[in-house]
C-alpha cells in the first residue's frame, strides 16, 4: 500500500526490497529538493520469514534462502547510504540499523532445513520471551564526525531508546503527559568509553507477560532474572512450532533463575541465590523494581485478543474488486 491506496495485490516478495528502497530514496529526494530535514523509517520485509530472494541474489550467499535475503537487504542498505553520500547528506544524517528480533529457530523449510537464522551462543530465539537469543540483536549506528568510528558499545540499550535519542538530537522536549520507557543513547554514542548504560533495568516481556528482567549493576555485573521460560522440546532450545507466552506453554520459576550475562552470555549456569547473601539482595532489588514497574503500567484493552484478531473479510483491502489482484501500473489513479 502507498498511504491508503492498494498498489500491488498480492505482494510480490521477490521484488519488495527494490520497491522499498525506491520509495525511500524518492521520499528523501522530495525532502531534499525542499531543503527539509527528514525522518525515514525503513522496515525491510527481509529478512523475516517466507524467504523469496530476488533473482540477482538467489544462490549467491552459500547459506540458503535466508543468506540470500541477507545479501539482498545489505544491498538495499548500501543504496540508501549511497544516496546520502551522493547528495552530501551523509555527514548530517543519523543512521540507526538494527533487527527486531533474533533468529526464528522453529522456521524450517519443506526440505527440513532450518531457514530462520542462527543466534550463535545465545539460547532461544524469536518469540521466546526473555531468552537472549531472541532479544539480543546486533545494531550499527552511523553519524560521521559525531560518533567515533569503529567504536564498540557492549552495554545494553533498547530500541525504545530511538524515540528519546531522536528528540535529543533535534533538541525537542519529550512529551510529559506519559511515561517514556526509552532513554536517550546520545551520550553513550558520542562518548562510548566513558558513558554507562542509560538503563539500570530492562523488562523483557512475552506478549503481555513479564518473563525476565535485566539489571545493569556494572559492566562486569549484568544480571538476568527469569520468572518464566518457554517449555522447549526435550534436549532443545526451541518449541514445537512456535513458542507461547502463558499457562502450560511456559515453565515458571519460584525462586526465579539468576544469571550474570556479563560473564555468562550463553546463560549456561544459573546462580544458586542461596549460596551468598549478595545474590538474594540482587533478587530482592530486582523484585522491588518489578513491583514499581507494574504499578506504572496502565491496563489497556488487548489488541491481540480473539475479538480483535479474528479475520473480517469485509475489512480486507482490495483493489479491482472482485479479483483483488493488481500491480501498480494497473491501479486506476
Amino acid at each position: 500500500m502507498r498511504g491508503t491506496q492498494v498498489i500491488e495485490q498480492p505482494v510480490h516478495l521477490e521484488g519488495i526490497t527494490d520497491r522499498l528502497v525506491n520509495e525511500a530514496t524518492g521520499f528523501m529526494s522530495e525532502q531534499n529538493a525542499q531543503q527539509k530535514p527528514f525522518l525515514l523509517v525503513l522496515n525491510f520485509i527481509k529478512v523475516h520469514t517466507a524467504h523469496f530472494p530476488n533473482k540477482h541474489f538467489k544462490g549467491k550467499s552459500g547459506f540458503g534462502k535466508y543468506g540470500d535475503c541477507v545479501l539482498e537487504m545489505d544491498d538495499g542498505i548500501g543504496k540508501i547510504l549511497d544516496y546520502l553520500r551522493e547528495y552530501n547528506l551523509r555527514d548530517n544524517t543519523f543512521v540507526y540499523f538494527s533487527s527486531d528480533n533474533g533468529g526464528h529457530l522453529e522456521e524450517v523449510g519443506a526440505d527440513g532445513v532450518a531457514e530462520g537464522g542462527s543466534n550463535g551462543i545465545y539460547k532461544g530465539g524469536k518469540g521466546h520471551g526473555a531468552m537472549e537469543g531472541g532479544i539480543r540483536v546486533p545494531t550499527a549506528v552511523m553519524w560521521p564526525n559525531k560518533i567515533p568510528p569503529q567504536a564498540v558499545i557492549s552495554v545494553p540499550t533498547s530500541q525504545m531508546d530511538v524515540f528519546s535519542t531522536v528528540h535529543e538530537i533535534l533538541r525537542i522536549p519529550e512529551p510529559n503527559d506519559r511515561i517514556i520507557d526509552g532513554k536517550s543513547m546520545l551520550s553513550l554514542l558520542l562518548k562510548p568509553k566513558s558513558t554507562p548504560s542509560a538503563h539500570q533495568f530492562l523488562f523483557h516481556y512475552c506478549g503481555t507477560y513479564l518473563h525476565g528482567v535485566r539489571y545493569v549493576e556494572s559492566a562486569d555485573n549484568i544480571w538476568k532474572l527469569y520468572f518464566s521460560k518457554p517449555k522447549y522440546k526435550p534436549g532443545q532450545y526451541k518449541c514445537q512450532f512456535m513458542c507461547m507466552c502463558f499457562g502450560a506453554h511456559v515453565v515458571h520459576y519460584n525462586p526465579p533463575l539468576l544469571y550474570n550475562i556479563a560473564s555468562d552470555p550463553g546463560e549456561n549456569i544459573s546462580i544458586d541465590i542461596n549460596s551468598d547473601i549478595k545474590y538474594q539482595r540482587i533478587v530482592d532489588k530486582i523484585s522491588e523494581e518489578v513491583k514499581n514497574h507494574k504499578q506504572s503500567v496502565a491496563s489497556v484493552p488487548s489488541q491481540f485478543d480473539f475479538e480483535n484478531t479474528i479475520w473480517r473479510p469485509w475489512l480486507q483491502p482490495c483493489c479491482q474488486f472482485p479479483t483483488c489482484s493488481c500491480s501498480e501500473n494497473q491501479v486506476k489513479k
